[in-house]
């Protein structure tokens, strides 16, 4: 018993601990407003938003050509749109596709593709790219699971700017990368830090039955099996 769940209990305990240290360290205030809607040229979306002395904008350019088709039966038909994103003036980053609705006109359509949040502690304004598209039909899950991609940009007060890139294979190196994803559910599933076992759905049976139950017992079954065999020998000697 001890043996089948040693492993799974420690991967859950490290996803907890390791939580509660980023959410000890890193507090995190979203700065798009989802209420924000603007009055634009058709084809052409531009929004402007500036936090001290930094000013940041978002070009969309709808080219009216369809995204594929989304798992997800309800979801809303999605455009291919180019997205650009200026930083104090200067375009940082190559102009890029997302699927975004071609009918919301707020900020919040980035949200799947895009966010912008601020690290009041690091006085640092960041944002949250994805790079890949939602589960799409046709395609392994595992396969587009593997392929998911992101790009995190740091704006200190100074408008100096780190980038950091990483893939999901990479993932367990950016921990800070995937608090931030997962805080901006720019993932297709929950990201665990160091492993996925803490996003599986939660049950009795998983994880209190097992790993952590099965890991009580086994352990005080070793324990006591331990105690007798030193008993035994004491005795006999």
């Amino acid at each position: 018993m001890l043996f089948i769940s040693a492993i799974p209990t420690f991967l859950n305990v490290q996803e907890i601990i390791i939580s509660l240290y980023m959410d000890s360290k890193y507090k995190v205030v979203n700065l798009i407003n989802t209420k924000n809607y603007h009055t634009l040229p058709k084809n052409k979306t531009q929004s402007e938003m500036v936090f001290g002395r930094n000013k940041i904008s978002i070009i969309v350019n709808d080219t009216e050509r369809p995204g594929p088709e989304s798992r997800i039966d309800y979801a809303e038909p999605k455009n291919v749109m180019e997205v650009k994103i200026v930083i104090n003036g200067k375009e940082i980053l190559p102009t890029y596709e997302a699927l975004l609705s071609p009918t919301k006109k707020t900020d919040s359509r980035f949200l799947s593709w895009l966010n912008i949040i601020k690290l009041p502690k690091q006085d640092e304004i960041v944002i949250i790219q994805k790079l890949t598209p939602n589960y799409q039909k046709g395609i392994d899950i595992r396969t587009q699971t593997m392929n998911q991609a992101w790009r995190i940009l740091y704006i200190d007060d100074n408008g100096q700017i780190t980038e950091e890139n990483f893939t999901y294979p990479e993932r367990r190196s950016h921990l800070l990368g995937i608090k931030l994803i997962n805080l901006s559910s720019m993932a297709n599933s929950f990201l665990g830090y160091k492993s996925d076992i803490t996003s599986y759905d939660g049950t009795f049976l998983f994880p209190l039955f097992y790993p952590y139950l099965i890991f009580i017992f086994g352990l005080v079954f070793t324990v006591n099996y331990i105690r007798r065999l030193i008993n035994n020998n004491v005795v006999n000697d």
